[in-house]
């Protein structure tokens, strides 16, 4: 199953590509790239997109991790495990678009330092659900990168 891996890996560096740009711009001369001076609600809608496919390839990765490590105890169960790994890389990636979700949406007036606060408050509480959430999607395209089939 050369394709779904090769459709996976793909959209999983298109993910990083467009995050990385996203958070960037955003980072350096307070959104605007030299030369260019993209829409902040477009860098927030790739910035979405990103994490989304970031959050999908990661529970994949997370689901072939935790298969693999289930041969070697027979009976023990892989959702705990990946509710974890779910949890490594959602919690900051979520921080990540909170705070660009407050600094561009929602317009609060606020500090950086308290934007950042704001952003990782909302994160704590929102995060064991997308965790959780990812859990199946993991299921889902688990199959799809791993190699048995």
């Amino acid at each position: 199953m050369r394709r779904p891996n090769t459709f996976l890996i793909l959209t999983g560096v298109v993910g990083l590509i467009a995050n990385a740009l996203a958070i960037s711009s955003y980072l350096f001369s307070r959104g605007r790239l030299a030369g260019w001076r993209p829409d902040p609600g477009l860098l927030l809608v790739l910035a979405f997109i990103a994490l989304a496919y970031t959050l999908a390839f990661w529970s994949a990765l997370a689901w072939r991790w935790t298969q693999r490590r289930q041969s070697a105890v027979p009976r023990g169960d892989t959702r705990g495990p990946a509710f974890l790994l779910n949890a490594l890389v959602t919690f900051p990636l979520l921080a990540l678009w909170m705070y660009l979700l407050l600094a561009t949406a929602v317009r609060v007036e606020a500090s950086t330092t308290q934007r950042w606060l704001i952003a990782l408050a909302v994160t704590w509480a929102v995060s064991p659900f997308v965790a959780l959430g990812l859990i199946p999607v993991g299921e889902a395209l688990g199959p799809l990168i791993s190699r048995d089939e």
